[in-house]
């Protein structure tokens, strides 16, 4: 919200209008093969290790079995040069699978190397033909002990396993790898989605990587019998429902007259939010409504009209609860103003722009927006509009109606995650469909 804001409130670093560099949005925001939605846990988690036996688990091919053993509660994986790997008894389709990792330290050789290096293997077939003993025609995810390596930092990097798995689209964040890694000798967290024909993996809270092209609809999921010792413990597997969550899943946040996931900041705005006619209605000054769950990187789309007169808005990207004046977080917010035709400046701050980028107690950085796009794009009052907000690490862009119209970068709070919030500050405006995509950082 611009000009009439107490709090600590500064415009990001100006550019001159460019609609050249306006960020390409998603445009697969709606893709028929997105789940239902549910922002919930559904069916039952189970167990895959009891830390006693390898009930329900084989080791292939079999005569690879000394070098898996249970004790003192984990499954301890040593390396061997022919390889080999432990895998469910049956397959799985859709599922999240969660599990603790750690590589142990020994000066002595385990199949090719003394350093831990082993693998989740997912949707993969019986037939051992890849490598040493291991499954081709699947993926996995990369577990290795990142601090007996140089080099590239692959650990949780999602790989397809050759011969026979596509090529495609994979994505892997070094730098969140990076950050999330914990050293040899302590326990490391993973969980790991595979859902449709994606798979998503996250260490230690981190969301590090996605692959777009899984072979299979099905198949056994597994831990490779590598190079040096790693031990596992607290497997469990949760298969999907019609119900389930996951990053792909594009959740309701107001829908057919309902708040779903959204809710005031603080009791003492509730009366500045309304739900009349079955549309969201934001009026008076003060507050904010927040989403449940704090988010990293998603896709945010609105459907929204000022009904009349002047009205000031905004969506905070990632915020977080300390106050910064009226209500509001500390947050980078994307500005959402009835745009009067032209304002009196053209910069990429001025709060007067529908789409300007402001900082709420936050560093800031840089900003882009076409106000030239802003005017073509801008409908008037009362008339429905579009807004799809795009944020992607530390960068964000903004479409208005379909049009480009601003984007920026060094968005705050990316390691923490945040909530994404709707500013209520003055005049009315109202909404009729909330809805978000993303990664969640709970």
């Amino acid at each position: 919200m611009g000009g009439k804001n107490p709090s600590p409130l500064r415009s990001r670093e100006a550019h001159t209008p460019l609609r050249a560099t306006a960020v390409a949005m998603v445009a697969a925001f709606f893709a028929s093969t997105a789940p239902p939605v549910s922002a919930d846990e559904t069916g039952e988690w189970k167990v895959l290790f009891d830390g006693r036996s390898l009930n329900g688990l084989l080791v292939d091919p079999p005569s690879q079995a000394q070098f898996v053993q249970v004790t003192d509660g984990v499954i301890r994986i040593f390396g061997s040069n022919d390889g080999g790997w432990l895998r469910t008894d049956r397959k799985y389709s859709d599922f999240t699978i969660r599990f603790d990792i750690r590589y142990l330290e020994t000066d002595e050789i385990h199949g090719r190397t003394s350093a831990g290096n082993t693998g989740l293997l997912l949707r993969s077939p019986e037939i051992s033909v890849s490598g040493r003993n291991w499954p081709g025609r699947g993926f996995e995810m990369e577990l290795w002990d990142q601090s007996k390596r140089t080099g590239f930092a692959k650990d949780g990097a999602i790989l397809a396993l050759q011969p026979g798995a596509p090529a495609g689209k994979f994505e892997f964040d070094i730098g969140a790898a990076q950050r999330a890694y914990r050293p040899t000798g302590e326990w490391n967290s993973v969980e790991v989605i595979a859902h449709g024909n994606r798979i998503w993996a996250k260490l230690n809270g981190e969301w590090l990587g996605t692959a777009y092209n899984v072979a299979h609809p099905d198949g056994h999921v597994g831990f490779q019998i590598e190079d040096g010792i790693a031990e596992i413990r607290n497997v469990r597997i949760l298969e999907h429902t019609a119900e389930t969550w996951t990053p792909s899943t594009i959740v309701p946040l107001f829908k057919d007259g309902e708040l779903r996931g959204l809710s005031v900041s603080d009791p003492a705005y509730a009366d500045n939010v309304r739900i009349e006619n079955g549309l969201l209605r934001l009026q008076g000054q003060g507050g904010w409504l927040k989403t449940e769950h704090k988010y990293t990187s998603y896709t945010l789309r609105l459907e929204f009209r000022f009904p009349e007169g002047n009205a000031d808005t905004g969506v905070f990207l990632r915020a977080v609860d300390a106050e910064t004046g009226s209500g509001w977080p500390t947050s980078d917010e994307v500005q959402m103003v009835t745009q009067r035709v032209p304002p009196p400046t053209g910069a990429a701050g001025d709060p007067r722009w529908f789409g300007a980028l402001l900082s709420h107690g936050t560093p800031g950085g840089r900003a882009i927006i076409d106000t030239g796009a802003v005017l073509d794009a801008y409908r008037g009052s009362g008339e429905w509009q579009e807004a799809i907000i795009d944020v992607d690490g530390r960068r964000v862009g903004i479409r208005l109606n379909g049009v480009p119209i601003a984007e920026g970068d060094d968005v705050a709070h990316l390691d923490t995650g945040g909530y994404v919030g709707l500013q209520i500050g003055s005049g009315v405006v109202e909404f009729r469909l909330i809805e978000i995509r993303g990664l969640r950082k709970d």
